[in-house]
């Protein structure tokens, strides 16, 4: 994934990645965990594996939840403020706009 080339985006890669391990694998294992996603409700061919219509809102419900829950892992922030936050410090630090804020 972290290749230069046509149509490759390794950036947005490279960002998502410190999150990877506190936001995707916890909340996949979560929703595993506690029987929220069920075998049945995968769709497996010889080729792919995918989320049943009925999972996939499972998922985007809880997911979004999962994002705007406060966590002591975060000081009290929702993951998606801390991921909000260090994108902009981020790309603060890119443009080198120390003296504005980014939108």
């Amino acid at each position: 994934f972290h290749c230069h080339g046509y149509r490759c985006v390794s950036l947005v890669y490279d960002l998502m990645e410190p999150y990877r391990p506190s936001v995707i694998d916890r909340f996949v294992l979560k929703l595993l965990n506690y029987g929220t996603l069920t075998p049945e409700q995968f769709e497996k061919t010889s080729r792919s594996c995918r989320l049943t219509e009925e999972a996939r809102t499972i998922w985007c419900e809880k997911y979004e939840a999962f994002l705007e829950k406060p966590s002591k892992s975060f000081d009290g922030m929702s993951r998606r403020a801390l991921i909000r936050k260090e994108s902009h410090a981020f790309a603060q630090r890119v443009f080198h706009r120390d003296d504005e804020k980014i939108a």
